[in-house]
């Protein structure tokens, strides 16, 4: 079974601010709406650690605009971040 609340945990305190996010298993999911408080972030963190399942699918969105989605390999899963380009100023 993966630690989804550890990695996921560790990506936010690294990456910053989450702008939405979603987790699913086969059965069940979670998400957390733009807009959200605290509480509603602290509570998406909580329901993490009791996810009991061995497949997960999920994106997170930062308010810097870059994202992570959750992948896997052989060691397990783990977020992908992709950084988004900013535009350049000469196209604005």
């Amino acid at each position: 079974m993966a630690n989804i609340y550890e990695i996921t945990r560790n990506l936010i305190e690294f990456r910053g601010e989450v702008k939405a996010a979603q987790i699913n298993t086969r059965a069940i999911g979670n998400a957390l709406c733009v807009d959200h408080d605290d509480n509603a972030l602290a509570g998406f963190l909580g329901f993490l650690k009791y996810l009991d399942s061995d497949v997960f699918t999920g994106c997170i969105w930062f308010e810097s605009g870059s994202y992570a989605y959750l992948d896997k390999d052989g060691a397990g899963y783990y977020w992908n971040f992709v950084q988004v380009p900013e535009i350049p100023k000469e196209l604005r």
